[in-house]
């Protein structure tokens, strides 16, 4: 019998031992990421290291701070699961300002070590960054933040203060930078102040920006839709009002996008509920804006004027909207008929938009006021015309309010 028991015991702790050595996934070694920083100004006594994923969440996984050593490379190293992450290094003087960054993409996986090596002083490799910016006014604060754009996807870098100041003036900062396309984006606390403006980074070169506050009449790229036969581009936009009370600009398409009747019918009954409104806020919204983008869309409430006898309807809550007669008319907006006038996408006049030497016919959402058939639209040469609401022909110019604070 204690044979038979010891035999036993011999088996449970086989399988005892077995099953302590099977491999468990959560308790899988982590990849090592060895990060080695050396150089920069003589002032420079502290690195600053951030690394986020560069998911959507853009979730940091450290953020320390090290000794720069007298001589050589200072190293940190850090445990991580699989994950591509930013590296971003800030050379800091006494006082904990920064005068110099690197960034640097990197994949960990598990298992394996991963080296990164960021010298302040090396002349090869990296190219620089100079991002200026010109203040009108003095600010609360100030940052700069690039942002890194590799195959579609967007990465942050550490944002980083600039130089303060007592009164208004220009403000510099410089980033190391590996090549590639970067977004740079300037902040007063949390809004934003610049158009965003890409800038491409060559390997060993440098390269400078110059901007400005965002103003009336600059253009930025956002959210994408197609505009030629199965080339989807980034929206390009015209900032006609901003309203820094509340931190919003009011933006329309540089181009006409697509073609749609205003109405199913053939008789004008307002602007909400119209075939237009439903297929901006709908078909439209879903295709041009990521989940991330609509959150800096600001709905809005658009009332429509009447004209004559017919009434613009009851006021709607929309996202995106066209604009109306009077908003285009407005000089503040639009200072004439030439500005007025817009280029169809080839896309565009694919869906039936005229494409008259170059410019197109784009609706407006008021009524026109001597027929109840009838909505106003911009002509080719600028200027205000009627046509039927079923129209298929009328090219469409996206409008809305956008958030400061979320593009």
């Amino acid at each position: 019998m204690k044979k038979v028991l010891s035999m036993l015991l011999v088996v449970l702790l086989a399988m005892g031992l077995f099953v302590s050595c099977k491999e468990d996934p959560h308790n899988l070694p982590k990849g090592k990421l060895d990060i080695a920083i050396a150089g920069g100004a003589s002032e420079v006594k502290n690195y600053k290291i951030l690394v986020c994923k560069t998911t959507a969440s853009g979730e940091v996984v450290l953020n320390e701070t090290v000794k720069r050593l007298e001589s050589g490379y200072t190293n940190y190293s850090t445990e991580l699961d699989d994950c591509e992450v930013a590296v971003s290094i800030s050379a800091l003087n006494e006082s904990g300002a920064c005068v110099a960054s690197m960034l640097d993409i990197v994949t960990v996986k598990t298992g394996e070590q991963k080296k990164c090596k960021f010298n302040f002083d090396s002349e090869e490799g990296d190219g620089t960054l100079t991002v200026k910016f010109q203040a009108t006014t003095k600010l609360t604060s100030f940052k700069a933040t690039v942002k890194y754009i590799d195959a579609g996807a967007t990465h942050d870098s550490e944002t980083l203060p600039l130089n303060e100041t007592e009164e208004a003036g220009t403000y510099t900062c410089k980033f190391s930078l590996p090549a590639g396309n970067y977004i740079i984006k300037i902040y007063d606390g949390a809004k934003l102040v610049n158009s965003p403006k890409e800038e491409k980074i060559t390997t060993g070169t440098d390269v400078e920006y110059e901007g400005v506050y965002i103003k009336k009449g600059d253009y930025f790229k956002f959210g994408k839709y197609e505009q030629a036969a199965d080339v989807i581009k980034p929206i390009e936009w015209l900032v006609l009002n901003v309203d820094k009370e509340n931190n919003k600009i009011l933006v329309v398409s540089k181009y006409a996008l697509d073609a749609h009747k205003f109405y199913d019918g053939d008789t004008y009954l307002g602007w909400k509920d119209s075939a237009v409104e439903k297929w901006l806020n709908d078909t439209f919204w879903k295709a041009a804006f990521s989940k991330e983008e609509m959150k800096a869309v600001v709905l809005s409430k658009i009332h429509t004027p009447g004209a004559g006898t017919v009434s613009g309807g009851e006021d709607a809550e929309d996202n995106v909207f066209l604009l109306s007669k009077g908003e285009v008319e407005n000089t503040e907006y639009f200072e004439n008929e030439a500005a007025r006038k817009c280029e169809p996408t080839a896309y565009a006049v694919s869906k039936k938009a005229a494409n008259i030497e170059g410019y197109t016919k784009w609706w407006t959402r008021s009524p026109e006021s001597s027929d109840v058939h009838d909505a106003y639209f911009i002509s080719n040469e600028g200027n205000a015309g009627q046509a039927r609401v079923d129209d298929e022909t009328k090219a469409i110019r996206p409008a809305m309010w956008l958030d400061l604070t979320k593009i």
